[in-house]
């Protein structure tokens, strides 16, 4: 949809990485029309756009250790 992909062929996988002693990769693909690849790009577009302007919603866990935008989650407290 960015041109560099096959159009035709667009597909959404989402990876999960488990941290646990024994970490382990899962793949999971979707099968999913071209509309609704259209409204998931879309929304990965909206979101990424918030975040480019500064919009964050705090979620504090584990991942704040390595977080880049861990500074201004922690300037909301």
């Amino acid at each position: 949809m960015n041109g560099l992909a096959d159009q035709e062929d667009l597909r959404l996988r989402f990876d999960v990485l488990t941290k646990t002693r024994v970490p382990e990769l899962l793949r999971y693909p979707t099968s999913r029309d071209r509309a609704a690849n259209e409204r998931v790009y879309l929304l990965a577009a909206e979101v990424l756009g918030a975040i480019e302007l500064g919009v964050f919603h705090l979620n504090v866990g584990w991942q704040c250790k390595d977080c880049q935008f861990r500074s201004k989650c922690w300037a909301w407290r």
